[in-house]
C-alpha cells in the first residue's frame, strides 16, 4: 500500500466517525403532560393520574438497543424498551406515553434516552424534563350541635352545616357565638367546646386544612333553677345555702347548664331565734 492510499483511507475512516457522531447527536427525547401543567385534585381523591407524552427525533443505529427511563422527582422509575434502532420509529404505541399518580404540590418529571451496544453498558443519549403542579382540595363542614342558626367562617356569617372546599395547607378562622337565645322556644344555648376536627373549648379557632373534616360547635342548654331554704313553709331572704362551689344568699335563681347539672348543699343555721338542721330536699331532681 503506497503512502497516498494510506492517507486516503485514514481520512475516510475519520469522516465516518464524524458523521456517526452527528447522527447520534440528533437523537433527542422530549416529554410533556398530555393536556396541561396544572391540575386540581377533588376532595374525594388524594392523587390525579397524569399522562405524559414522549417525543423522539432522529433515527437510531441498528447496532444499538434503545430505551428511555422516566422518573418522578428523581425516583419511581418507569423503563420503556424501544428495541434496536427504534429511535423515531415507534413499534409499540404504548411506548409513546407513561402515567404517574401524583399528589399535591409541584413535581418534576424527567426522561432520559439511553443506548446500549450488543455487549456493553447503557449510556445516556439525551434527556428532557417538565414540571406539573397539582392542587389538593378538601371539604370542610362547619355546623352547630343543635343544627340551626349560623356559624362564622373567616368573619363571614354562614348557615349551620355549610360545606366549604379549601386548598390543602390553607388556614381559616371559625367562630361560634358564646350565647344563643332561641326566642321562639325560650331556650338559651351556651357554647361548650368544638368536636370533630378540634376539641378546643374556645369559641374561636384557627384551623389548618390538611384533610376532609367536620367542625361542630357544641352547645348546652342554660337553665335557671331556684335554690332556697325552707323553714316550715317559709322561704326567707338572705339565708345561706351552698351552690356552684360557694355559699350564696338564698333564695336565688342560679344559672346552670343542663348537661353539667348543679351541686347544692344545705347549711345548718340559726333563723328567727331558732337553730335549724337539714331534713330533706324538695323540688325537681331532689336527693335526701
Amino acid at each position: 500500500m503506497n503512502t497516498h492510499t494510506s492517507l486516503r483511507l485514514v481520512f475516510l475512516f475519520l469522516a465516518c466517525v464524524v458523521i456517526n457522531n452527528v447522527t447520534v447527536a440528533r437523537q433527542q427525547i422530549g416529554v410533556s403532560p398530555a393536556s396541561t401543567n396544572t391540575y386540581d385534585i377533588p376532595p374525594e381523591r388524594n392523587t390525579n393520574t397524569i399522562r405524559f407524552d414522549v417525543t423522539l427525533s432522529g433515527s437510531g443505529s441498528g447496532s444499538l438497543v434503545y430505551r428511555y427511563v422516566a422518573r418522578l422527582n428523581g425516583g419511581n422509575e418507569i423503563v420503556k424498551d424501544l428495541g434496536t434502532g427504534a429511535v423515531g420509529f415507534w413499534t409499540n404505541e404504548s411506548n409513546r406515553y407513561f402515567t404517574y399518580s401524583i399528589g399535591h404540590g409541584t413535581h418534576t418529571v424527567s426522561v432520559v434516552l439511553q443506548s446500549q451496544p450488543a455487549s456493553g453498558n447503557w449510556s445516556n443519549v439525551s434527556s428532557a424534563s417538565t414540571t406539573v403542579t397539582l392542587t389538593q382540595y378538601h371539604e370542610i363542614i362547619v355546623r352547630n350541635s343543635f343544627g340551626a342558626r349560623s356559624v362564622w367562617v373567616d368573619n363571614v356569617e354562614h348557615p349551620s352545616g355549610t360545606s366549604f372546599t379549601w386548598v390543602k395547607g390553607s388556614t381559616h378562622e371559625l367562630t361560634a357565638l358564646s350565647i344563643w337565645y332561641d326566642q321562639s322556644q325560650d331556650i338559651e344555648w351556651e357554647f361548650t367546646e368544638w368536636s370533630g376536627g378540634s376539641s378546643s373549648t374556645l369559641p374561636w379557632i384557627s384551623i389548618y386544612v390538611d384533610q376532609n373534616a367536620e367542625y361542630k360547635a357544641n352547645y348546652d342548654e342554660a337553665l335557671y333553677p331556684l335554690v332556697a331554704n325552707d323553714f316550715w313553709g317559709e322561704q326567707p331572704y338572705s339565708t345561706p345555702i351552698y351552690a356552684k362551689g360557694s355559699v350564696i344568699e338564698a333564695p336565688r335563681y342560679v344559672r346552670i347548664l343542663r348537661q353539667k347539672g348543679l351541686s347544692v348543699g344545705a347549711i345548718d343555721q340559726a333563723w328567727n331565734g331558732l337553730y335549724w338542721e337539714f331534713a330533706q330536699w324538695t323540688g325537681f331532681n331532689r336527693y335526701g
